[in-house]
């Protein structure tokens, strides 16, 4: 699934392409920057599409901190943690709405808390976690859809003998990405950290 709509993208940046063989070759531009997008971000094919509607479960490694890092997930939408086959009560951690991971609240868990009580208020280190959520975005973001929509329009004007963005010394500068859509794509680029 492309991450802007095709027809929007014509009649807002591309009014001019009126037959169909130029719609359908804007369509195949647009996949392409979409998978352009996934690989520039070292994301998986698909990555910014929306979360599916249902919760799925993926495991989490502690690491011995006050927070328990996931994955980019609907904000919300967890709705069980689990540790070594024991649900971990909900009292027990709130979600962040800055980054979405999961900061313990109270001084260690209501299950065995010896076990616990040695990580002092951490995510046991090294501890892999089930985290039951919808994974992903809840809408693919509109920034994002900006930059493919960005790129696809630098592309198509490649393409129609239009090369680059002129200067106020009077060159040409030749980009494959426009700037404002490299300064977007950054944003989302996989770190280090991220699981």
């Amino acid at each position: 699934m492309p991450y802007a709509d095709k027809d929007q993208l014509i009649s807002d940046y591309i009014p001019e392409a009126k037959s169909n063989a130029e719609k359908d070759a804007i369509g195949r531009i647009l996949d392409g920057v979409c998978a352009f997008a996934d690989s520039y971000c070292r994301r998986a094919p698909g990555y910014f599409n929306p979360s599916p509607a249902d919760p799925s479960v993926r495991r989490v490694r502690g690491e011995g901190m006050r927070f328990l890092r996931l994955p980019v997930h609907v904000a919300g939408s967890v709705s069980l943690v689990t540790f070594d086959g024991q649900t971990i009560d909900t009292a027990d951690y709130y979600e962040s709405d800055k980054n979405g991971w999961l900061y313990l609240e109270n001084n260690g868990f209501g299950l065995e808390r010896t076990f616990f009580a040695a990580c002092e208020n951490r995510w046991i280190p090294e501890g892999l976690y089930k985290v039951t959520a919808r994974w992903g975005y809840p809408a693919t973001p509109a920034d994002l859809e900006e930059a493919v929509r960005l790129t696809v329009l630098r592309v198509w004007e490649t393409q129609k003998g239009t090369l680059g963005q002129l200067m106020p010394s009077g060159f040409v500068v030749e980009r494959a990405l426009p700037p404002l859509a490299r300064e977007i794509l950054d944003r989302y680029k996989r770190r280090e950290f991220e699981i």
